[in-house]
């Protein structure tokens, strides 16, 4: 059964812009849809209106694009996959309706707090167009592959203008509280949800027998030097470790990790990659002297809060969405 922690949308609203990337949301949304009528197939027009929130509306290829994109992320083309897991398309449907509302949403606040694509905006976005025309030698060519990534020449414009005032509402949000999503940050990664953690890994179970005693017994920085002859490449010259939280690690070296507390050392533990010995350590320093906005993990970080201000704001208005008769009809066999 596929995993319905999806990356939010917001994801490629924020990324460069672009055709062939997508992203889906990772909350299940109230889609309200409880009383469709499935006994009446209707097939829904690419105008159709979804979702409207205000003065702004989302139409059904705004939908589908979201929807059949997250459903490719899932099945992989395995058509049977959904007869196999039914449960799982009703998760499909709502978490296509929440991209759609996240649509909406942004346009709102955009309104909200009175941010527009200026005359610089739009001529960005037109050397954007051009540079795609360019890139696919004409814009005939240009038009068939968004029609193969299930978007319309106007849905791509608008795709993008809705991406650019993401960015806008980011940078107002930041302006007006510097360090509204640091904080939220920094809070969250010195919870008890994340562990930081630097581990030596060996395939053999002998081989990482005898270096056991040595790295229970071994400073933080001599650890590391046993770590960099072990054959996790991903600890070569990676002296801060992993910050990580639940879901993220394999499942042994997820529940190791987190039993032990800051400065304490495992046993061996037996993943599929072979046996780990992990060492536990600690972040609140670390964080205080290491932290910055704006290089990854931690910019990826800051963006998360910012899709959970968003996600909040949707909550917020939850009230306010207005589904259609046609939005209310969607399902697996009406969108194609």
């Amino acid at each position: 059964m596929f995993n319905t922690n999806f990356k939010r949308v917001l994801a490629f609203l924020l990324c460069a812009l672009c055709i062939l990337s997508f992203a889906a949301c990772d909350k299940i949304g109230d889609t309200d849809v409880s009383d469709k009528d499935d006994s009446v197939t209707v097939e829904p027009k690419a105008d159709d209106v979804i979702i409207s929130l205000g003065e702004h509306s989302a139409n059904y290829e705004v939908f589908r694009y979201f929807y059949l994109n997250i459903k490719s992320s899932i099945d992989g083309g395995y058509e049977e996959y959904w007869s196999e897991y039914p449960e799982d398309a009703q998760a499909l449907l709502d978490n296509a309706f929440l991209s759609t509302k996240q649509y909406c949403a942004i346009k709102n606040l955009a309104d909200e707090l009175g941010i527009v694509v200026t005359e610089e905006d739009q001529a960005e976005l037109d050397d954007i167009f051009n540079q795609n025309i360019e890139a696919f030698g004409s814009e005939e060519a240009f038009i068939e592959a968004l029609e193969a990534n299930h978007m319309s020449l106007d849905f791509f414009k608008d795709f993008n203008r809705v991406s650019f005032l993401s960015q806008r509402i980011y940078d107002v949000i930041v302006e007006n509280d510097p360090d509204i999503f640091e904080n939220k940050v920094k809070d969250m990664l010195n919870s008890d949800e994340y562990v930081r953690a630097m581990h030596i890994l060996y395939a053999d179970e002998a081989t990482a027998q005898a270096v056991l005693e040595q790295a229970k017994n071994a400073t933080d920085e001599e650890f590391y030097e046993l770590a960099q002859s072990a054959e996790d490449s991903g600890m070569v010259g990676n002296t801060s470790g992993y910050l990580f939280t639940k879901g993220e690690m394999i499942a042994e070296f997820e529940e190791a990790a987190f039993a032990l507390k800051d400065g304490e050392t495992s046993g061996l533990v037996k993943t599929t990659y072979g046996y780990h010995i992990i060492r536990r350590l600690e972040k609140a320093k670390f964080l205080e002297e290491n932290f910055d906005a704006d290089v990854s993990p931690y910019a990826d970080y800051i963006y998360n809060a910012y899709y959970d201000y968003i996600d909040d704001y949707i909550e917020e208005k939850s009230d306010s969405f207005v589904i259609s008769e046609i939005g209310k009809s969607l399902n697996m066999d009406n969108i194609k």
